[in-house]
């Protein structure tokens, strides 16, 4: 992905979007709420572009609390690992599509 330093992450989130909507329902794609925690994330992106993506790993049916994945006893959701992937892979080719 070549992306000029200047360019808004805006760009990289709607390339994300687009390819969520490559294979989710419309519903299932959502602003992810601020989070008031720390992270080092922002400093990679200032040496290489990027978004910041958040992945739901609970069962919605599930009526159990929804844990913070950072508790102790938080159970995730193993089908959210085959829709990461796919998440990713659905960028790149947006990506690559756009070239």
């Amino acid at each position: 992905m070549n992306q000029a330093k200047s360019s808004p992450p805006q760009l990289w989130i709607d390339t994300v979007r687009r390819a969520a909507e490559g294979f989710l329902d419309a519903d299932a794609i959502t602003e992810a709420i601020q989070s008031w925690g720390g992270d080092d994330f922002a400093w990679f992106t200032r040496l290489v572009p990027g978004a910041y993506v958040r992945l739901g790993t609970h069962d919605p049916a599930d009526e159990g609390p929804r844990l913070d994945l950072h508790a102790g006893h938080f159970d995730v959701d193993e089908r959210s690992i085959a829709l990461g992937v796919r998440l990713l892979i659905g960028t790149v080719e947006e990506e690559l599509t756009a070239r």
